[in-house]
This record gives C-alpha cells, structure tokens and sequence, in this order.
C-alpha cells in the first residue's frame, strides 16, 4: 500500500496485532517477516493521546523492506501496524 503525507491512517489495535503476529516472550508483539515490533509504550501513547487510534502522516520513507511513517509521539510507526 502506498502513503503520502496528510494521509488519514488508523493504528492496528495491540489485540489486532497480538493476533496477527503473535506476542514474544519478552512481552511484545513482532513481525518475523519484516523484522518490526510494537512494544506496550507505543499502545499507552495512542491510548493516552490518539484513543481513536487515526493519525495524520507527517513523512513517508522506506525503510527495511516496509514504509516507515513519523507520525507523533516520537515513534516510527510502520505499514505493518496501519489498519488497511
């Protein structure tokens, strides 16, 4: 799929990637294909400050094989976790 800044996207829930992906022993959820994770701390920031979980896409690059999207709170937040 293919973003562009201003885009109108809405993070996976943890529940929604836990089940697609899997959770690790170490407690977080990763993506053996692309190599990506999605720890606890990026699911309290979207709880926290994005309950609605729909972020505006402010830079677009490629990176590892995925679209790594700069969206807020210090994140990288890839295509993995965009609900499509």
């Amino acid at each position: 799929m293919s973003y562009k800044v201003g885009d109108k996207i809405k993070i996976k829930t943890w529940g929604e990637m836990e089940k697609e992906f899997g959770l690790h022993p170490d407690g977080y959820i990763y993506d053996l294909k692309s190599g990506h994770y999605f720890k606890k701390n990026r699911e309290e920031y979207l709880q926290e400050h994005v309950p609605d979980r729909t972020m505006t896409i402010k830079s677009v690059s490629y990176f590892g094989g995925s679209y790594l999207t700069l969206l807020g709170g210090g994140f990288y937040w890839f295509e993995i976790m965009i609900k499509k």
